[in-house]
């Protein structure tokens, strides 16, 4: 038997039991629909006997009571007319042939204008549904909307329950409200029933677009710090590599400084080897002539003196010359080792920056596809909206959808994180390094004013001498 067969009744409840098993609320229009093929079915009956006015009106109040209150106070109200009809009405198998009908017609202008009334809602409400499905890229709003998803679709399953049992209720009595003219109040009631979901389904959603807008806007401050952020890595890079050409230049000039030292030591070797073959043949001329020794006595007394403290010199000088050339090997071997750490540190910064731009494509990425998953996620609500039955597949698809966006948007941070971590350290063994090539300039200055000092004692003994 398919659903839309059979009589009225009988369809509208075959309707409301579907909507109760997949959990899905029906939209205002096919509940609209359903209520009014229901109850204002125009269907032949077979003549009757004439009632009394008052079971009429009792009859006629039981239905529209049913239909939009509660069944306990309909009971109530039968009680109170007439037990004994109440007892009739609650029986099928005692119903017959006391149903009637009468020549008012039921008010079309007060359920036309809550029809329009709903259309508009319907216009503003696709409307809004299309620009939610353009700002609907973020994690946390998909979460949200399944979370009121879910809340929702509880809330209309109690409702859909509660009405069905009305709908069973009142089926087997075969109420024809459609020959009965209900009261005003119950006009009010029905329409206020019909547009109360448009009012909370159009906040609902203004809210929504709010959250969305709001979400947008903190993205676009992320890129923004995210930019800013490599734009200050490609500057350390370019600081780090003219650093680099400086210490190249320091260290040229440090082995030009270590060649004059050497060329130095070796003039004041062969000054010292003119010395000593001077002092050989005086004291080969002494040795000659023992009256010229015994005048010169003194001034030979005066040579050894000057001699003694010229070895002096030239060990400290040695000694001196010693120590420079390990403090100049040293400075040579650290200059090396900052330069291949330097290298190692540019290294670095290469593959970090190749890293983040790898990881900014794959997000830029991830979120193109997100915008067509958001995109097709719409077009298929659009149609599980028309359609009840595939309601389970499209939440089981939202759910896998958010899982992988959670662990995408995971994965960025930490990528994130680490990258931060990196230029951190970066930074620090940086500033270690500006740190020790100041002090080896310092000491190499230190080593130049000694070895001028030197020069220029040895330039000023040079000349005392005769």
């Amino acid at each position: 038997m398919s659903i839309t067969s059979g009589s009225p009744e009988e369809k509208g409840c075959r309707l409301l039991i579907l909507q109760c098993l997949t959990k899905e609320p029906l939209s205002r229009l096919a509940l609209k629909d359903i209520i009014e093929d229901t109850w204002f079915a125009q269907e032949p009956r077979e003549p009757q006997e004439p009632r009394e006015p008052q079971d009429i009106a009792i009859e006629e109040e039981f239905a529209w009571a049913v239909l939009l209150g509660g069944l306990d106070d309909t009971l109530n109200l039968l009680n109170e007319a007439d037990p004994v009809q109440t007892g009739s009405l609650l029986d099928p198998g005692l119903k017959c042939g006391d149903e009637t009908q009468t020549d008012s017609a039921v008010p079309q202008g007060s359920v036309s204008e809550a029809e329009e009334k709903s259309q508009k809602g319907e216009v503003s409400g696709s409307l809004l549904d299309s620009e939610r499905s353009i700002l609907e890229e973020q994690v946390r709003e998909v979460e949200e909307v399944l979370c009121e998803a879910e809340r929702e679709s509880e809330r209309k399953h109690k409702q859909c329950t509660v009405t069905r049992n009305k709908l069973i209720v009142l089926v087997p009595f075969g109420v024809d409200v459609n020959t009965h003219t209900p009261p005003p109040q119950v006009l009010s009631h029905r329409a206020a029933f019909l547009l109360a979901p448009n009012e909370v389904t159009l906040a609902e959603s203004e809210e929504k677009h709010k959250q969305a807008t709001e979400s947008v806007e903190q993205m676009q401050k992320q890129d923004a710090d995210l930019k800013s952020q490599i734009d200050t890595l490609k500057d350390t890079v370019q600081q780090l590599g003219h650093l680099l050409t400086q210490k190249h230049t320091e260290c040229t000039d440090t082995t030009r400084l270590y060649e004059t030292e050497l060329n130095l030591r070796k003039r004041v070797q062969s000054e010292y080897k003119q010395k000593k073959e001077k002092f050989n043949q005086e004291t080969r001329s002494l040795r000659v002539s023992q009256a010229e020794a015994e005048e010169k006595f003194e001034y030979t007394a005066q040579l050894e003196n000057e001699n003694s403290d010229l070895k002096s010199q030239v060990n400290t000088l040695q000694d001196t010359v010693q120590e420079l050339s390990r403090l100049l090997a040293e400075t040579h071997r650290k200059c090396e080792k900052a330069k291949e750490e330097l290298e190692q540190k540019t290294h670095q910064l290469a593959q970090i920056d190749s890293d983040w731009k790898c990881l900014n494509e794959t997000v830029m990425k991830e979120c193109e596809r997100e915008q067509e998953a958001h995109h097709v996620q719409n077009v298929q609500c659009h149609e599980m909206k028309e359609s009840s039955s595939h309601t389970e597949d499209w939440l089981s698809d939202l759910m896998s959808q958010v899982d992988r966006q959670q662990s995408s948007v995971q994965q960025a941070e930490e990528k994130l994180t680490a990258i931060r971590r990196k230029c951190g350290e970066i930074k620090r063994d940086y500033n270690l390094l500006k740190a020790q090539c100041q002090q080896m300039e310092e000491t190499l200055q230190e080593y130049e004013e000694l070895l001028k000092t030197h020069c220029t004692d040895l330039g000023s003994k040079g000349t005392t001498d005769p």
